[in-house]
């Protein structure tokens, strides 16, 4: 896949995950690069996003609309979303990774220094909420060869995550980015094997879709 052409979800969470809503509306896009390289820490230049994550509960979502809404034409809210993403506090990562994956639902492309930042970070999560939010974006991002199957190899210790949401979603980042790049196609079968056997019914419907 070449860069600059991300995998096209085909929309909706599914399996009960409350997916993020768009405060703008979904028409609107916005290249990548268009932030500046002034940046030089998770605190922009009029206000702190990071102490507006911290008022997140992990339930109020509408917070996260609301920042997304206030910060995104701002110099350094992409390089300020990507590093919160991966703070030690899964409390900021998970309102971070919500307004990240916002972003590229709504035609926000990465930079390739963005992106390698991204995949580079993923044993940093710690937090099934972060987790769970990579794995829904992914197919969003344009990745390299080696890239995706850093996240393959990422997403694949979560496949047994004791979460079904986690389970069902690693396994779809697996299968798509598997069925993008064929050195990796087997990495998508035997996930979809695994999904198949699941025991828990949502990740069996999700492994059953990917079959489709």
């Amino acid at each position: 896949m070449p860069q600059g052409k991300g995998i096209v979800s085909p929309g909706g969470c599914g399996n009960g995950v409350k997916c993020p809503t768009n405060p703008r509306g979904a028409g609107r896009h916005r290249r990548a690069g268009g932030t500046g390289n002034s940046w030089e820490g998770p605190t922009l230049p009029d206000d702190d996003l990071r102490t507006r994550l911290l008022e997140f509960d992990g339930v109020a979502v509408s917070i996260l609309s609301e920042a997304q809404a206030v910060w995104r034409d701002r110099e350094g809210f992409l390089d300020a979303l990507v590093d919160l993403s991966f703070d030690p506090s899964g409390h900021l990562s998970d309102g971070a990774t919500w307004i990240l994956k916002a972003e590229l639902e709504d035609g926000t492309e990465l930079t390739p220094d963005r992106t390698e930042k991204l995949v580079s970070s993923l044993d940093s999560l710690t937090s099934w909420q972060s987790v769970l939010h990579i794995c829904q974006m992914i197919e969003r991002v344009s990745l390299s060869e080696p890239q995706a199957g850093r996240v393959i190899r990422w997403a694949q210790t979560h496949t047994g995550h004791k979460r079904p949401f986690v389970r069902a979603w690693s396994l779809h980042a697996i299968v798509v980015l598997g069925r993008a790049f064929p050195n990796y196609r087997q990495d998508a079968e035997a996930a979809l094997a695994k999904g198949e056997a699941d025991k828990a019914a949502s990740v069996r419907a999700r492994a059953r879709r990917l079959r489709q």
